[in-house]
C-alpha cells in the first residue's frame, strides 16, 4: 500500500516519523530529517524574490523538486525537477479549488494512487492569516 507523509510548518511537524516516503512544502527542508519530494506552488515572481535560506541543506537532502513551472531560481540548481500536472489533477477531481500547497500535495498524492496520507505540520494556528485563507482548501 502506497503511503506518504506530507510535512508543513505547523506545530505538529515534530511528530513526523520519516518511516515512509516524505514530501515537504517550501522551506521545510531547513528542518526536515529527510525529504523525497519538495513542493513549491507559488507564483513564479514570489519564488524569484524569496531569499531562501540554507540552500546547501536542500542540496544535501537531494529531494525531487516539484513545481507547476520551472522556476528560474532553481533551473540550474542540480536537483531533479518534476512538473506538477495541474491540468490533469484539476480534471481528475473536477475542481480548481486549491488554496494552498498542502491542498495541491494531497490532491497529487491521491492522483498518484497513495492510499494513506499522513499530515504533519499541516495544522494552522487560528490567529494566522493562513487559517482563514488556506485551511479550508486543505480540509476540502
Amino acid at each position: 500500500m502506497k503511503e506518504v507523509n506530507i510535512l508543513g510548518f505547523g506545530t505538529s511537524q515534530h511528530l513526523c516519523d520519516y518511516y515512509r516516503e516524505t514530501w515537504g512544502v517550501n522551506q521545510v527542508y531547513t528542518f526536515a530529517k529527510r525529504l523525497d519530494k519538495l513542493f513549491f506552488t507559488d507564483e513564479q515572481i514570489e519564488v524569484e524574490v524569496c531569499p531562501y535560506q540554507k540552500l546547501d541543506r536542500l542540496r544535501e537532502l537531494t529531494p525531487i523538486l516539484v513545481f507547476p513551472v520551472v522556476y528560474r531560481k532553481f533551473k540550474d540548481f542540480g536537483l531533479p525537477i518534476e512538473i506538477y500536472p495541474i491540468k490533469e489533477v484539476r480534471k481528475r477531481f473536477h475542481t480548481d479549488y486549491f488554496s494552498s500547497s498542502i491542498a495541491y500535495m494531497i490532491a497529487y498524492a491521491l492522483y498518484q494512487g497513495y492510499k494513506k496520507i499522513y499530515l504533519y505540520g499541516c495544522d494552522y494556528p487560528k490567529q494566522d492569516w493562513e487559517y482563514k485563507q488556506e485551511k479550508p482548501g486543505t480540509e476540502y
